[in-house]
């Protein structure tokens, strides 16, 4: 049984998504497990340190996700991976090795593996993992719902049918072929007219037909004709599949009453079906790559409406250096010869505007001769954006405590590399750090990776200022576009020059030592995020942490 159009199914994984983490190194395997859990609160990971015994558990009902080092004894991750795959040949299973190498990578492909991927030093490899795991559990978790829907038509008290472009049957389900007296298999392939009485054939090509072309659907009575030569009135809904063929509900009018309520289940379902694909671009190409169908979705996303799609070829969303390299040919050649193409990567919106996309290209095919290509394009650029953030994060984290742990570096260097440090991660052009006397209001300039003209001493200058604001403050002080005359802080453009300013307080013991400020000339074009206040609280903690316990508050031994 085929379909015209590849079924997809779209659904969030919103979940508990169970892992089992096999790695003979328990400590290892207690960090990573760890890392997983801080990186995504829906991943429960449970740890093991053999294989052999996790083989006697009901895998499939106990995990989502199954990942194994390489390197194990009694049983390595290649012997697992091949005993894991003959009691759940579908189980997601990512072998996680410090050992990589084109042999073992071939050999865990050739055996079933899901995903394969080397151990790395630092933190932004569990990152990876999670986004991995995540992937191959919805991947999983998609089919599973695509395999259920399928039954869903078959079980469905509604015949339910699909014809292709030349007017023939590719799939019936029971209900559909017991409403018209034909096996289901008897019925692929044969013409639609097979069903219909001559009155009926008439209803179709003079209404049915010319309504469906039209206006995508047609819903109404026909008069159709079973096997057995008896005629029947159906109630019969009829809509088009992308101009590609159609799909037909049929019921037999008498049984209408009993069906009612699981009709408007079904509509509902149904509604609900396409509102989710308009979160997908779905489309069909001719087999020379060019469009021949447009949803909503595609719209959506790329900009371009249905008019200034329909014929042009793939490569219309690739960017130029895409175009360049072929890459529009290279998705349909493999799709054409495997079955199916994928891709990750950048593409081009009608306005120039470049986005993320995960890209499926499915070749169609009718008795082995290549009809097409679907393609479903998915809009992956917030999940892009966050993986970055995260992953600068982790580095801006690792990178803090190389340098404030870096016992063999004066302290008074260490202050001004994680200003220096700061400087970067907020991209703000100017750091400073600097104690504030609280009877006269003026500062003391202690470690500086700025512009000299902001950070000088007194009680006037442009830091001070600011630095008092932050102490009067909460304790964090923001002000990321001084040019909106709408916004308290747009008088730091006109007195001092400031653009925009990002500052915390040093505070012991409700004593105020000081400040730690980053400022630029030019305004943001957003508030400054999450991410990078923290990161200055952060690096205010350490301060604060460290002239504490250096005792001598009122002069810190520091250096510009």
């Amino acid at each position: 049984m085929s379909f015209p159009f590849p079924y997809v199914t779209l659904t969030e994984m919103v979940d508990e998504v169970s892992v089992l983490h096999v790695d003979d190194d328990p400590d290892l395997a207690d960090v990573t497990a760890t890392f997983l859990q801080r990186t995504d609160d829906r991943f429960d990971v449970e740890t093991a340190s053999r294989a052999g015994p996790v083989l006697d558990r009901p895998l499939d009902d106990s995990y989502d996700c199954i990942v194994s080092d390489y390197e194990m004894p009694e049983m390595d991750g290649l012997e697992f991976l091949k005993a894991v795959r003959e009691r759940s040949p579908n189980l997601p299973f990512i072998l996680y090795t410090g050992r990589g190498s084109e042999e073992i990578a071939a050999d865990a492909i050739s055996a079933g593996v899901t995903d394969y991927i080397q151990k790395k030093p630092g933190t932004v490899q569990y990152t990876v993992l999670a986004n991995r795991i995540r992937n191959a559990v919805e991947a999983r978790r998609n089919e599973r719902q695509v395999v259920r829907d399928y039954h869903a038509m078959d079980a469905a008290w509604d015949g339910i049918g699909t014809i292709d472009a030349e007017g023939r049957f590719t799939y019936v389900n029971e209900s559909y072929a017991e409403t018209v007296g034909y096996d289901p298999d008897a019925l692929e392939g044969e013409q639609w007219q097979t069903v219909y009485s001559e009155a009926g054939r008439e209803v179709v090509e003079d209404e049915i037909l010319p309504a469906v072309r039209e206006n995508g659907t047609w819903t109404g009575e026909t008069h159709l004709e079973r096997a057995d030569g008896t005629e029947f009135v159906g109630e019969h809904t009829v809509g088009d599949i992308d101009g590609d063929g159609a799909v037909c509900v049929l019921r037999d009018r008498t049984e209408r009453e009993e069906l009612d309520t699981r009709l408007r289940h079904e509509r509902e379902r149904f509604r609900l079906l396409v509102d989710a694909v308009e979160e997908y671009a779905m489309f069909v190409l001719d087999p020379e790559g060019r469009i021949r169908s447009w949803n909503a979705g595609a719209a959506r996303i790329t900009g371009y409406g249905e008019d200034e799609a329909v014929g042009a070829p793939l490569s219309t969303f690739h960017t130029t250096e895409q175009v360049a390299a072929g890459l529009a040919d290279g998705l349909l050649e493999t799709a054409a010869e495997t079955g199916q193409a994928t891709d990750q990567g950048l593409r081009a919106r009608r306005d120039g505007s470049a986005y993320w996309a995960d890209v499926t290209v499915t070749a169609l095919r009718d008795d082995d001769a290549l009809r097409g290509f679907a393609v479903v394009t998915k809009d992956i650029s917030d999940r892009i954006d966050r993986e970055h953030r995260q992953a600068r994060s982790e580095r801006y984290r690792e990178d803090l405590y190389a340098l404030t742990t870096d016992a063999d570096r004066p302290f008074e260097r260490r202050v001004v590399d994680v200003l220096d440090l700061g400087v970067d991660y907020v991209r703000l052009r100017d750091g400073c750090l600097l104690s504030l006397d609280p009877s006269d209001g003026s500062h003391e300039v202690l470690a500086t990776s700025t512009d000299p003209a902001l950070v000088e001493p007194g009680t006037d200058s442009a830091i001070a200022a600011y630095a008092r604001r932050t102490v009067e403050s909460d304790g964090l002080l923001t002000a990321f576009n001084a040019d909106d005359p709408d916004r308290t802080e747009a008088s730091a453009r006109k007195s001092y020059g400031f653009g925009c300013y990002l500052g915390a307080t040093l505070e012991v013991d409700g004593d105020c030592l000081g400040a730690v400020c980053f400022v630029d000339r030019e305004p943001r074009p957003e508030p400054f995020s999450t991410d990078e206040k923290t990161a200055v609280e952060l690096l205010a903690r350490w301060l604060t942490h460290e002239l504490d316990r250096r005792g001598d508050h009122a002069q810190w031994p520091l250096a510009t």
